[in-house]
């Protein structure tokens, strides 16, 4: 896992998201450590896609995500990484391009089935959660329409204001 840490930390300073001062002490972490790191990382990359429109940013991203999802041992990370894509999904081509990569790379036959499925699960994780925050939308505009009362506006005469009246 020390080499995907060490990889994502250089593709990070690279792209210039991480500054030499803010990953000092990276090479000394323990194994579940590093894990939290990547984790942490993967939060970060997941906030970033949804404001992000830079084909640059874009492209780092997904290349950093399934790298994790192909590397890592860890099917938390596994499952992050392919959350962070479901999130990007919303760009155009995301998902025929994860879809290839899965069917292309030289993946073990048991961890390739199991990056479908978690692929697959993080898609309609993402779906339901843009659905619920929709629902959630809804229902608070109608809760704060409903609480203030409908304004009284005066009546206007057309003829009184062009002094016809």
């Amino acid at each position: 896992m020390s080499e995907l840490n060490d990889m994502l930390v250089k593709e990070f300073l690279a792209a210039g998201y991480l500054q030499d001062s803010e990953i000092s002490n990276h090479h000394t972490v323990e194994q579940s450590s590093s894990d939290m790191f990547i984790l942490g990382l993967l939060y970060i990359m997941q906030d970033f896609v949804t404001a992000m429109t830079s084909h640059h940013f874009n492209a780092t991203m997904i290349n950093l995500a399934l790298t994790v999802a192909r590397v890592s041992s860890s099917p938390s990370l596994q499952l992050k990484a392919f959350e962070v894509l479901a999130a990007m999904s919303k760009n155009r081509g995301i998902v025929e391009l994860v879809d290839e990569y899965l069917d292309s790379e030289d993946w073990r036959t048991e961890r390739k089935e199991e990056a479908i499925s978690q692929w697959e699960a993080m898609r309609i994780k993402v779906l339901q959660m843009e659905q619920f925050r929709t629902k959630i939308r809804y229902e608070y505009r109608k809760i704060a329409l409903s609480s203030f009362p409908n304004p009284v506006l005066p009546s206007m005469n057309v003829s009184d204001e062009l002094g016809n009246g």
